[in-house]
């Protein structure tokens, strides 16, 4: 209690909602950092980023462009490359650090909430809720502790919607120039939040905004110089994306979408969003909750009416992009922009409850806290769950290399994978490189497929018969093909015996020896005649399903 004084007593806390908001900063660190080490996801997508990032760092081949998106020939922006760069060099791309820095990232939401509520709402204790709301959310646990663009978007929006507010409600220019940076980062972040661009002329039209020339002229600079390497970019490679684009909204013209399905999947997102953040316990219960909300925040709440129509246009930004087709729809960072009103909105609600009843106000309080803790435990406080391949965790491949190089007693060994995406080796490349040698002093060889997408690190194998030892790394077979892996299997049956497998998280390893009589085939998955046949015609199709390749 004495310390608790003596903190409350230092200058820099002028009264009881700063010090409260430091201790909720603290809190969210605490339960970000617990259980951060190693385990986060590190699949593909993170391995080629980092590979990129090396790329930079020591072949000084700077991008223009960063992580592909679901659009052939669209792509994010070098934003994230650029932040990773420093990270990784530090790190010797350890990927700790780049976990560590993301959710502080996220945390610095905490700030921006409390500001929100400070400034636009007038109640600091509207911001003091949303950012606790925000520090104890199971969504964003996961997104901060995701090496990717798509972890950087919740707070980029924010920040580009109080900033735009500030300017809006404030009348503050300077928050029309931030609002500009924001939209940069969140662009980059994810190019389909160029969506967002939208918001400056309907707002301006709505709330009969009128910049002088030289807060425009200060803007579009901001907007312009942030966003040049797309302007570079399209010249350089004759507009590619912009025609990507053009072809995209003409494809989607051709297809019947059914208006039922787009607002069920809209549902079903707005959902998840609620569910995985303050109402778990049932995903149907979740979306009553929030026409719950939705009705108690236009019936009861009394803000300023514009405030609440800003709230409002805000939370249903996302409804428009359900009329077409993407694979980011499918995925819970569609509700990367919806994340921050959602929790604004919600820390409204429970703030008019304690209003009504203090005890109605601690029950809800209780409730949502609860709600979060259920998804923890049910999780093991991993965090890693709501993203694509989410078993692909740091700390099960370091023991996948362990193994492998503690079986194989120091002498070379070729090792292949059958990996998502198929026949690109970057992940396990990357790993090898930047682990296995750093810790075991050698590399092995790489007996798969020749790889052409991303630099290989791995030395490929000259010859299939000079290493006896050979490892078949096996991925989850979420988003394979039929047949993919027991199709490797097979092939790999053919030419060696099966002489261990073990199992890492959800990642497989067989430790083989090459057979020295390669008429002999033994059929470790017991695989029926017509599995076989079907194995065979997929081999004449595709061939590099096989392991045993010759450079």
């Amino acid at each position: 209690m004495e310390f608790i004084k003596f903190i409350k007593n230092i200058k820099i806390f002028k009264n009881n909602n700063e010090f409260l908001l430091l201790l909720i900063f603290i809190f969210g660190l605490i339960l970000r950092v617990y259980n951060l080490k190693d385990n986060f996801i590190f699949a593909y997508d993170q391995a080629r980023d980092a590979q990129r990032v090396w790329e930079i760092i020591y072949e000084k081949n700077l991008k223009i462009v960063g992580p592909e998106t679901d659009i052939p020939g669209v792509f994010n922006g070098p934003l994230l490359y650029y932040l990773l760069a420093p990270l990784y060099f530090l790190s010797n791309f350890d990927p700790n650090l780049a976990a560590l820095t993301f959710t502080l990232i996220n945390l610095s939401g905490v700030i921006l909430f409390y500001f929100f509520g400070r400034f636009i709402l007038k109640n600091n204790k509207f911001g003091l809720i949303a950012s606790f709301l925000w520090t104890i959310s199971y969504a964003q646990l996961n997104f901060s502790r995701f090496i990717s663009n798509a972890s950087l978007m919740s707070i980029t929006t924010l920040g580009f919607f109080f900033f735009l507010s500030m300017y809006i409600f404030k009348k503050r220019d300077y928050g029309l120039i931030l609002s500009s940076i924001f939209i940069s980062l969140a662009i980059h972040s994810n190019f389909y939040l160029i969506y967002l661009l939208g918001f400056y002329p309907i707002l301006f039209l709505i709330y009969k905004l009128k910049p002088n020339k030289r807060l425009i002229l200060k803007t579009l600079f901001f907007l312009i110089i942030m966003n040049s390497n797309f302007i570079i970019s399209q010249i350089k490679w004759n507009f590619i994306s912009f025609k990507s684009l053009i072809s995209y909204f003409l494809n989607q013209s051709e297809i019947k979408n059914n208006i039922l399905d787009s607002i069920s999947m809209y549902i079903q997102r707005i959902s998840e969003a609620i569910f995985y953040s303050f109402f778990s316990f049932n995903i149907f219960l979740s979306f009553l909750f929030f026409l719950f909300l939705i009705i108690l925040f236009y019936r009861q709440v009394k803000i300023n009416k514009k405030i609440k129509l800003f709230l409002s246009m805000w939370l249903f930004s996302t409804f428009p992009l359900f009329g077409f087709r993407s694979g980011v729809l499918n995925m819970v960072v569609i509700n990367s922009t919806i994340f921050p009103v959602l929790t604004i909105i919600v820390s409204i609600f429970i703030y008019e409850l304690k209003k009504l009843n203090k005890y109605l106000f601690f029950l809800v309080l209780i409730i949502i806290i609860f709600s979060n803790l259920f998804l923890y435990l049910n999780d093991n406080f991993s965090n890693t769950k709501l993203f694509a391949l989410q078993s692909l965790l740091f700390k099960n491949e370091k023991e996948v290399l362990d193994y492998i190089y503690q079986s194989s007693k120091k002498e070379n060994f070729s090792v292949c994978a059958v990996t998502n995406p198929l026949f690109i080796n970057t992940l396990w490349s990357f790993l090898f490189k930047f682990y296995g040698e750093k810790k075991f002093g050698y590399l092995p060889y790489w007996s798969g497929q020749h790889q052409f997408l991303n630099k290989n690190f791995l030395p490929y194998l000259k010859k299939s018969n000079s290493l006896k030892t050979r490892y078949l790394i096996i991925e989850p077979e979420g988003g394979m093909p039929n047949f993919a892996v027991k199709t490797s299997i097979f092939l790999e049956d053919e030419i060696s015996n099966l002489i261990e497998e073990k199992k890492f998280g959800s990642i497989r390893v067989q430790k083989r020896f090459l057979k020295s009589n390669k008429n002999k085939f033994s059929n470790s998955q017991k695989l029926s005649p017509e599995e076989i046949l079907l194995i065979k015609k997929i081999k004449k199709i595709d061939p590099r399903y096989s392991c045993f390749h010759e450079y």
